[in-house]
Formats: structure tokens, sequence, C-alpha cells
């Protein structure tokens, strides 16, 4: 302020702010920059990302394009016009702005990947190929791009050419050790589990504290059985003394159920990070599947000096768990008086009111909610949820509809219209919001993974592919889509190999979920693997030893095994726990079985 033209202080303030969040402020001194200066191409570049940030686009891409003229060498601004272009399905704009972003700056690794990883996601694996191949430069960097030449070439269904550049990766520098993650992934794949284990040891050899590729190591070893071995990763895990090792051998325990092994370990985990908040949710959680009330609350508040926002609604969900609704009335009525007519707590309120059978008192404050912010549809969703509570959905329709009359772009009242229809049957309906939903906002996943599964409860299965690839498009490692996608490969709907990659990707992800280990089991039977099928189910078995859909893939994978006094006990554990998309199946084969065995 003392010296009003000198700009680069000003622009670090104004980047400064932009990384904070502090939009809005950003963009002002990023205007006072370009008033003292309109020829300075970073300060059009730092108001054009603002711009961006607040939704306003085509205000961003004037400021982008003003960058370039003034300094047609900014590589930051092509990149970002190119993944503007692309998000907006512009594809050849952006192809262009990418491909000028190399040009510019051919020897900038990070361009170059990112144009490959266009050309990937077209589907053009070999001018992804070719981009790659031209960055070479015989350094260690090289190392990085023959890495994701292979990724190229594996989508090209180019595996033994693809494996041969991931052993040059290695070669180029063994310390880069994402070849050798996805050599490992390769072999595990293709059930060469000696070669997939070779790959994780190599990476310990050279960096025995390793967190992936021990938890990796723990993971193979006890999908194939092997829990002994197992553990001792998983505590080599532990003994990094990271959160993430922690996490990985405190959910082993949990899965094996020795709760008490795993509350040391978590003890361990928060006297090593006091502020570890995922350690003190797990622990609270655990108290809680244990129906130690008291003791999860205690864990909770404790939480609650460190995160009083991720604290408050475990707190509340602990005394909901032990019927303790004056309890859970009491600590948001605290809550109210330091933010009196938080609507997020009112809707809580509502919550209480609805468990105690407290209907109008719920129905009361619903509509304070809706008169406080009266052009807002989320009072409406709550005052849908108490007609839900009391069984009357038409009305929660109509009430629904009448909130997105005055907020039209509110995805949750959207969500919540969908699944009244599918209740009604009227599955179309659905769709169609679904639809609408997505168009306006197209990352927002849960509408297009739930449009995806609605269509594989229609029967339309390719449909539902096609909306579980478009999810894995935005968040490659959503393991609902993943699971569900494995699922639907396996039954012919894509290639079985190809639902391997993804149940296997799924399970490496969340190795401790009952239903990823019942996909890639099932997953694993129809690649004809029944030995390793029988013991990825038996572990999911033990884990929800009442869920039907497993009992029924373990029936069929015990008795491709040769085991068919197994294979019937658990089909008739599965028909006689019902409800399951299989029961009609089930029950035909259990009796073709009797009648064998007569």
């Amino acid at each position: 302020d003392l010296a009003p033209a000198f700009v680069q202080p000003r622009l670090m303030i104004a980047m400064i702010l932009l990384r904070q969040g502090r939009v809005d402020d950003s963009i002002a001194e990023s205007k006072r920059i370009i008033h003292l200066d309109d020829n300075m191409a970073m300060a059009h570049n730092v108001l054009g990302s603002a711009y961006m940030a607040k939704g306003m686009y085509e205000a961003g891409m004037k400021e982008f394009d003003r960058a370039v003229d003034i300094d047609p060498k900014l590589v930051d601004v092509y990149i970002k016009k190119g993944l503007f272009n692309l998000s907006k399905g512009r594809f050849k704009e952006a192809e262009t702005e990418l491909e000028t972003s190399v040009r510019v700056a051919p020897d900038v690794l990070n361009t170059r990947l990112i144009l490959a990883a266009y050309y990937m996601r077209q589907k053009e694996y070999d001018k992804a190929v070719n981009t790659l191949k031209k960055g070479l430069s015989k350094k260690k960097t090289d190392a990085v791009l023959y890495n994701y030449i292979a990724a190229a070439l594996m989508a090209g269904r180019k595996f033994n050419d693809a494996l041969e550049y991931l052993y040059k990766a290695k070669g180029v520098d063994p310390d880069y050790f994402a070849p050798y993650f996805n050599i490992a992934t390769y072999y595990a794949v293709k059930g060469n589990y000696r070669k997939a284990a070779d790959e994780y040891k190599s990476v310990l050899s050279r960096d025995p504290g390793n967190l992936k590729a021990n938890i990796k190591m723990a993971v193979l070893l006890e999908m194939t059985g092997r829990d002994s071995e197992a553990l001792g990763y998983f505590k080599k895990a532990g003994q990094t003394k990271t959160p993430g090792g922690f996490m990985a051998l405190a959910n082993y325990y949990i899965q094996k159920k020795d709760v008490r092994k795993a509350l040391n370990v978590l003890d361990e985990a928060i006297q090593t990070f006091p502020d570890n908040v995922p350690a003190r949710v797990l622990k609270g959680r655990l108290y809680l599947s244990e129906r130690r009330f008291e003791d999860a609350v205690g864990v909770f508040e404790d939480l609650e000096a460190i995160s009083p926002k991720k604290a408050f609604p475990l707190i509340i969900n602990a005394y909901i768990a032990n019927r303790d609704y004056k309890d859970a009335l009491r600590k948001i009525e605290d809550k109210q008086r330091a933010t009196p007519g938080n609507p997020e707590l009112m809707a809580e309120v509502v919550r209480i009111y609805l468990l105690r059978g407290e209907t109008d008192k719920a129905m009361e404050t619903a509509d304070k909610l809706i008169k406080q912010k009266p052009r807002s549809a989320y009072g409406y969703t709550v005052l849908a949820l108490v007609y839900i509570n009391k069984k009357n959905p038409d009305k929660a329709l109509e009430t629904l509809k009448k909130g997105l009359s005055v907020d039209s772009s509110n995805v949750k009242a959207g969500m919540m219209q969908a699944s009244l229809y599918i209740r009604k049957g009227e599955d179309d309906r659905a769709i169609t919001i679904y639809e609408d939903i997505v168009r306006d906002n197209p990352r927002y996943i849960q509408a297009v993974f739930a449009e995806g599964s609605l269509y594989d409860r229609m029967g339309k299965k390719e449909d539902s592919v096609k909306k579980y690839r478009q999810v894995l498009k935005v968040t490659e490692n959503y393991v609902p889509a993943l699971n569900n996608l494995a699922y639907l490969y396996a039954e012919g709907y894509g290639r079985r190999e190809d639902a391997l990659k993804l149940a296997f990707r799924a399970y490496s992800i969340t190795p401790f979920n009952g239903s990823v280990m019942d996909t890639l089991g099932y997953v694993l039977l129809q690649n004809d693997r029944a030995d390793e099928a029988v013991k990825m189910l038996e572990k999911a078995a033990l884990l929800l030893p009442d869920n039907p859909t497993i009992r029924y893939h373990l029936a069929l994978a015990y008795r491709e095994n040769g085991n068919p006094g197994a294979a019937r006990k658990n089909l008739e554990k599965a028909i006689a726990a019902g409800n399951f998309s299989g029961e009609a199946r089930a029950m035909g084969l259990l009796e073709k079985w009797k009648g064998e065995e007569k």
C-alpha cells in the first residue's frame, strides 16, 4: 500500500488468497494489479483461476486468453483451458490447448502426461503412447514416462508390450515404485500370486517401511488363506507408526473380531497422533458395535475438542443408538444457543422428534424451518421426511415439488424425489430426475450411481454398465461402482477378465468389506478359479453370515470345487434367508441337486 506501483507482492497476495479459498479477495487483489499493469500475464492467470473457482467460466476463459496473448509461453494457462474445455465436453478445443502446452514446453513432464491422459480418456491409446515416447530423454524421469506408456498399452490390451515397459521403468529408476505395484496387480489378476508377491518384496527390500507395499502384501496373503503371514505384514504396517499403518492393523483385527487388540492399536494411534480423527472415529464406532454407548460418547466428546464439526453428528448418533433421545436433544439445544436458527440443527431436532414418535412437534419444527428460509428447498426436504415417517409418500412428493418450485437446483430434494418415485414403482420418472440432476451437475456421481443401480434393478443391465463406467470416469476408485460393474461383467455384460481387474481394485481399496469380498469371490468363480473363490467367499460369509447372496455364491463355489454337501448346506441357508436377487435360480438349483442325489 505504501508503494502501490510495486505489483509483485500484490501478485503473491492474490495467489495466496486464492489458495486459501478467499476467492473474492483474490479477485479484488488481481484487479488492482491489472489496473496498475494490464500487461502482467500472471495477474490475468490468477484472476481467470479465481473466476473459474466461482463458476464464472466465460469470464475466466476471457482472462486466460488475455494471459496467453501477453505471454504465449504461459503453459499453465493452456493446461487450465484444456481441462476446462474437456470438462465441458469440447474435446477438440481441449486437445488443441493441451497440444499447445506440450509444444510450448516440450520438456515439462506434467504437460505431456496431461495430454496423454486426455488421449487415454478418448481411447486413443496409440496417440497417448506416441505423445509419451516423444518426451523420453535418457534421464531418470523416463521411468515415469515408461510407466504411463505401459498404462496406455494395458488399456489397449497390449499386455506383453506393457510389461516390457514396466520392467524398463524399474531399470531406469529402481526407486520409483509405481511400476512394481502395476506389475504386481497384473500378476495378481492373472492368478500368479508368487510373481505379484515378488514385486512387493522387491519394493520392501529397497524400502522396508513402505506402507503401501506392506499392506498390499498383507492383503494378497490373506486373500490366499495365509492368515498368519498376512498378520505379520499388517503388523509391519503398524510398525511404520503412520496413521494409515495403524488403521490397516486395527481394521484387520476388527475383521477377525478381536476387538481388544483393535482398541489397543487405535489407542497407540491416538497417542502417537493426538489429532488423528479417523482413528478416534473408528474407536468410537467400534465401541458402538459392542454396545458400549457411554464409551463411544466419551471418545466422540474427546474428538469434539479437535474437530467439532465431525464430532457433533457422531455424538448425536451415539445417543440415538442408545435410545437416549433426551441427551441427544440436550446436545442439540446447547449447540442451538451458540448458533440460533441453524437449519441443520433444526433438522436434527425433527429427526429426534420422529424417533420419539412426536410427529406433531416434528412437523411444527419443519414448518418453522420453511418459514425461516422460504427460498430454499432445505426445509421442504425435512418436512418430506416427516411425511415419509407418517407413511404418506404422496404428501412427501407434493412437499418436495413445492421446495423445487422455489429452489429448482437443490440436489438433495431431487434425489429424495427420485427415491420416492422408485418406492411408488415409477422408475421412469426417477430416471428422468437423475438425468436432470446430472445434466446440471456432471460430477455429482451419487446421482449417476443411483441411476445405474436403478437400471440394474430394472433389468436394463447394458444401461447400468454405461452409468457405472460414467461414475468411474469421474472417480476411478469409487468402490460401489467398481464392485457393481465387476459383478455385471462377471454375469456376461463385459469381459470376465476385466471383471477381475475391477473386483481386485475394489478389494485392494476396501479389503475388509464383506460385499466386496463376495463380488471378488463370485468373479473368481466365473473365471474358473474355484479354489480361490471358495477361500474368498468363506471370508465374506464369516463377516456377513446372514447374507443370502454370499451363501448362494459360496454354494456355487463349493459345488464347482467338488464339495456337494457344503454346497447344498449353504444353498439351503440362502433360500431360508430369502429375499435376494438369485432366489429363484437358487430354488431351481436345489431341486436339481436333490434330483441328482436320488
